[in-house]
C-alpha cells in the first residue's frame, strides 16, 4: 500500500479490503506481531504503518 497523507489529528478511512490469492483478508493492525486491530476512529497524531493480517 502506499504512503497516504492526512491531517494532524483527523481519522483516516478504512482502505479498500486488499486480496491474495489463497488467504483471507482478517483485518488492519497497528503492530507488526498483529495483536493490536487498529480503530479507525483514533485520531492521528503521529506517522503510523498499518498491517493487513491474513489467515489461510
Amino acid at each position: 500500500m502506499a504512503n497516504k497523507n492526512v491531517a494532524y489529528n483527523t481519522k483516516i478511512e478504512e482502505p479498500s479490503r486488499p486480496s491474495r490469492g489463497g488467504y483471507i483478508f482478517k483485518g488492519w493492525y497497528e503492530n507488526e506481531t498483529l495483536t493490536k486491530a487498529f480503530d479507525f476512529n483514533t485520531p492521528i497524531v503521529e506517522n503510523i504503518t498499518l498491517y493487513a493480517k491474513w489467515s489461510i
